[in-house]
């Protein structure tokens, strides 16, 4: 999301401060389209933005524009960016660290590009993560650094439970021999990636990429894992190969964490006791 290093109430902020987003915004909070006797006295920018009032959403107070992702996939927002704030984007997306001062059709896809540096982080208030070394490379790519609670693993719960995953590989793996137990994070990664998930079904790798890696054992043993029934001719081809295979992915995913949502609800249901109380029953207080 352009924009995303500052806050949800600075971003508010800035585009109330904009005469041209300003009456755009408030309309659209209002859930009313301004009529044409309105829309005559705006200014030309606010006329377009007008235009684009079907796409537009209010997410936390600030005003966005929904796009559909490439690969068909659900939407992500882009905030609409006040103009005295544009030449500051286009100067950090072209001119800063990580811009490589590209040109012009390069630099806008890359404003637009849901990856690269992360929008916020959130950790734990471990040493690591409180380093000055963290804090200033947040700063420069403009990543927003959020603590959990103190002595609340479940506030950051997604990852609590891979990093449980990971000890039992390493545990397993280095079977009781704890030196230099570091050194094969990065095998041991690539094994959980190449691992299919018990939810999705699918692993990281596919839903990720749209393909599967090689294993070793593959180039040991010999596989058919990467060849195609069909001959890949251009680079148009292989890319449409590979969003057609992500979106197949993606869909069955997404059966399949409906399914086990489902099946946690009823599990949820018949575990919880219900009573059904009647006038004069003696209840604890």
């Amino acid at each position: 999301m352009v924009g995303a290093g500052k806050t949800t109430a600075e971003q508010r902020a800035r585009q109330l401060e904009d005469s041209d987003i300003k009456p755009v915004l408030e309309a659209k909070e209002e859930g009313k389209k301004p009529v044409k006797e309105r829309t005559n006295t705006m200014s030309r920018y606010s006329r377009h933005y007008l235009l684009l009032w079907d796409q537009l959403k209010v997410a936390d107070g600030v005003l966005v524009k929904e796009f559909v992702k490439r690969d068909g996939l659900g939407t992500y927002g882009l905030v609409i960016v006040p103009e005295k704030v544009k030449g500051e984007i286009l100067q950090s997306m072209h001119g800063g660290l990580l811009a490589g001062h590209m040109g012009t059709k390069k630099t806008k896809a890359k404003i637009l590009q849901r990856w690269g540096c992360p929008v916020s982080i959130l950790s734990d208030q471990g040493r690591t993560y409180e380093s000055k070394v963290f804090q200033e490379l947040c700063r420069l790519l403009g990543v927003k650094k959020v603590r959990t609670s103190v002595r609340n693993p479940r506030c950051n719960g997604q990852v609590e439970r891979f990093n449980r995953t990971l000890v039992r590989m390493i545990r397993a793996y280095l079977q009781g021999v704890q030196e230099d137990w570091d050194l094969n994070l990065g095998c041991l990664a690539g094994a959980y990636r190449a691992t299919p998930n018990e939810v999705t079904k699918l692993t990281p790798n596919l839903l990720t990429m749209g393909r599967e890696e090689r294993l070793p054992a593959e180039l040991v043993f010999g596989s058919t894992t990467n060849k195609s029934e069909v001959p890949v001719t251009s680079y148009g081809d292989y890319v449409d190969g590979i969003r057609s295979k992500m979106n197949h992915a993606h869909d069955i995913a997404m059966k399949h964490l409906q399914k086990s949502a489902a099946r946690s609800h009823d599990i949820y249901d018949k575990r919880m006791l219900v009573n059904n109380y009647e006038k004069g029953d003696l209840v604890f207080s």
